[in-house]
Parts: structure tokens; C-alpha cells; sequence
């Protein structure tokens, strides 16, 4: 695995909030997943449950 880090610049800053929103939102759907699945909740239920709970596709 190769790890690239970068400085994102931005345009403006609504474009810089709605980058950090998505950011903030994609870490909770992961920390809720891992322990869901943790709890021995099954991968198919888990994406179906994480798109209704934090409206991601």
C-alpha cells in the first residue's frame, strides 16, 4: 500500500465546508460500521443500514 499525502487548496470557502462535512460524515459511517460489524452485524445488512442512516450511496 502506497499512502500519498497532499494539501488540498480551495476556491472558496464553501467549497473547503462542504469538503470537511463529507470528510466528517464518510469518518462516522466507518467508526458505526466497524462496530456494528464488530457486534456481528453481516456486511449486506451493514451497507443498507449506513446508507439509510447517513445518506450515503
Amino acid at each position: 500500500m502506497i499512502t500519498i499525502s497532499a494539501k488540498l487548496l480551495f476556491s472558496s470557502y464553501q467549497d473547503k465546508e462542504k469538503v470537511l462535512n463529507l470528510m466528517r460524515i464518510w469518518s462516522s459511517a466507518m467508526r458505526y460500521a466497524y462496530k456494528r460489524f464488530l457486534e456481528g452485524m453481516e456486511i449486506n445488512t451493514l451497507r443498507k443500514l449506513i446508507q439509510d442512516v447517513f445518506g450515503l450511496n
